[in-house]
């Protein structure tokens, strides 16, 4: 699902991984982006964004349906605040997300980082 909201929406990888569920109008198809995720040191810090602005993007309705299904799948009576929490309810890392990523795209064939997805 992560990789579907990078593609669809272009934010940030940091972004999306600060992202909470309150940002997220799926009613309206809109998410509001005003927080980034940075991990550059190992440990995980949250920062307004790159540009030290908000923004509100629209998703296509077909996103919107997946991230409805995907809450409703991933919430076990725990919610977290979190779109695309850890495994602890926490943030991702960047680095630990790169172990899945590097080998998917090694698989399909394609060089390709995260960011590649801003521009799809």
């Amino acid at each position: 699902m992560l990789v579907r909201f990078l593609a669809y929406s272009g934010c940030r990888i940091g972004e999306a991984f600060a992202l909470r569920w309150s940002s997220l109008d799926l009613e309206r198809r809109t998410v509001t982006i005003c927080e980034n995720i940075s991990s550059n040191t190992g440990k995980s810090v949250l920062r307004p964004t790159k540009t030290y602005a908000s923004r509100t993007i629209d998703i296509p309705c077909r996103l919107a349906e997946q991230l409805r299904d995907y809450r409703s799948e991933s919430s076990t009576g725990d919610v977290t605040p979190l779109v695309f929490p850890n495994v602890k309810r926490g943030y991702l890392q960047y680095r630990n997300w790169r172990r899945y990523w590097d080998p998917a795209t090694e698989q399909a064939g394609i060089k390709a980082l995260p960011h590649d997805l801003r521009a799809t």
